[in-house]
């Protein structure tokens, strides 16, 4: 059974949705439009939400993320060490090109799974 739920943003706010499909034991968050300062906390809650009901293997497909700053790099770095910490795992999967030049500047691609 597969459960899908879209997120979209309120309007005041940098273009960001997110889909959330829950599929055989795994958690796909997929990310649309610029993950930034304004955008960044609606993730790391949805985020925090998904860990409180029991998800501890999640997956945020970012082939179509336009843009990420500090904040969106900080939900990662947070989420993943939180996921860590109860034998969870977080992966970053298709990230854009943008994306993976941002995560290798800042060596985040070494300290994250990426895939």
């Amino acid at each position: 059974m597969s459960d899908v739920v879209q997120i979209s943003g309120n309007g005041q706010s940098a273009p960001f949705d997110m889909v959330i499909s829950q599929e055989a034991g795994r958690t796909t968050v997929y990310l649309r439009g610029e993950l930034d300062t304004s955008t960044a906390p609606r993730l790391q809650h949805v985020l925090d939400e998904l860990q409180r009901d029991g998800q501890h293997r999640i997956i945020l497909d970012l082939s179509q993320v336009a843009f990420l700053d500090a904040a969106g790099m900080r939900v990662f770095v947070n989420t993943d060490q939180a996921l860590r910490t109860v034998g969870g795992a977080l992966l970053l999967s298709r990230p854009t090109r943008m994306v993976q030049r941002i995560l290798a500047i800042t060596e985040l691609d070494a300290a994250l799974v990426i895939q």
